[in-house]
This record gives structure tokens, C-alpha cells and sequence, in this order.
């Protein structure tokens, strides 16, 4: 009896690897790269579909400016008996925004409160100011003249971070000047003392 055999390899079967969804600043560019493991890997056949994309490459880069869905579809030239279909959806966080208390107006000598308050991006909040002041979303200053202060926000994740200021506005410190209608007097004169005040509110 004369038997004939031969070894056959049995491809594994078609996976896939990755998130179902992910989180994102505005203007961060994103990597849609899963993995793929197992059928014929040299007949790998790549579809991406979604807002403004079309494309067959194995990973591609999105840059979304609101959330979106990506639908990923695959197969390996029909070694497989199935194909593998999945989808990624991309939530893209708000806009980051610095607010602030607006311009304000002191006599000299008084502080003022500066607040700064932000939302959107990820909410690990940076407020950097000029003038020496360290960071903080507060600061109360004693400016002996009219300033700006400057605030720029940061998040670590955000690309665009804005920037915004706070003027000081110091009126000039309260004087008083004495004057008469006459300076010299004889006994039983008079005369008219005016006292004139400038600065301050």
C-alpha cells in the first residue's frame, strides 16, 4: 500500500484589535490604526469611510473638528470565509474659552481682584499671566499706575490656547489745594478760604 500525504497550514482567523470610541481635543490630529491579526496577512484589503474620508489605506490620520463615526471594513482577498467590519467613534471636546472679571477702575493705594475662569478642552486648566504673577485663576494686585494684565490659557491638550487681558485702571491719588482771597489780614479783616480737591473719584 503506497500512502501520500502533505502538511497544510491553517491560517488563523481574521481579528481584530482596538477601541470602540476615544476622546480628543479640538485640533489634535488622531491615528486610526487597529490591529489586525490572523487569515492571509500579504492579502490584506483595507476600507475607511467617514465625514470627507475615503480611503484603503492600513491607517490613516483624522484631524475632526466636531465627533464623529469612522467605519473600518476588511478582508484578506477571500482566504478568510468572513470579512471584519468595525467602526470608531471620535468625541472631540469643546472649544477651549478664557473668560475673565473685565477691566476695572481703582483709586490709588486700593487693590484689585482679577478673576479668570475658563471651559471647554479638558479641564485640567493653566491660567499664565504677565507682570510677574504666578499662575493662578486669581490674583489681588496693588498697580500704582494704570496696567493690563495678560492671561493665557492652557490645558496640556488643546492647540489653540487664547489669550485675553484685564485693565487697571488707577485714578490719580487725592489731593487738596487751600486758597484765600487774601493772604494778609489786619485786625477785623476776613477773608474767604476755598479748598479744592482733585484725584480719587
Amino acid at each position: 500500500n503506497l500512502f501520500i500525504g502533505t502538511d497544510l497550514t491553517v491560517a488563523p482567523r481574521l481579528s481584530i484589535n482596538w477601541k470602540d470610541f476615544d476622546t480628543i481635543c479640538l485640533g489634535i490630529q488622531y491615528t486610526l490604526k487597529p490591529k489586525i491579526a490572523g487569515g492571509n496577512t500579504s492579502w490584506y484589503k483595507h476600507k475607511w469611510t467617514g465625514p470627507g474620508i475615503s480611503s484603503t489605506k492600513e491607517w490613516i490620520f483624522v484631524k475632526p473638528d466636531t465627533s464623529t463615526l469612522y467605519y473600518y471594513d476588511m478582508n484578506d482577498g477571500g482566504c478568510s470565509v468572513d470579512s471584519l467590519k468595525d467602526s470608531i467613534y471620535i468625541t472631540v471636546r469643546p472649544k477651549l474659552e478664557l473668560f475673565t472679571s473685565g477691566d476695572t477702575t481703582i483709586c490709588a493705594g486700593t487693590p484689585a481682584l482679577l478673576s479668570v475662569w475658563a471651559k471647554g478642552g479638558n479641564g485640567n486648566y493653566k491660567f499664565t499671566w504677565n507682570n510677574g504673577l504666578p499662575i493662578s485663576k486669581q490674583h489681588k494686585v496693588w498697580p500704582s499706575k494704570t496696567s493690563v494684565y495678560y492671561i493665557t490659557l492652557s490645558d496640556s491638550c488643546s492647540t489653540d490656547n487664547p489669550v485675553d487681558s484685564i485693565v487697571v485702571k488707577v485714578l490719580p491719588s487725592l489731593k487738596v489745594q487751600l486758597s484765600a482771597t487774601k493772604d494778609t489780614l489786619c485786625v477785623g479783616q476776613n477773608t474767604t478760604i476755598t479748598a479744592t480737591a482733585t484725584g480719587g473719584k
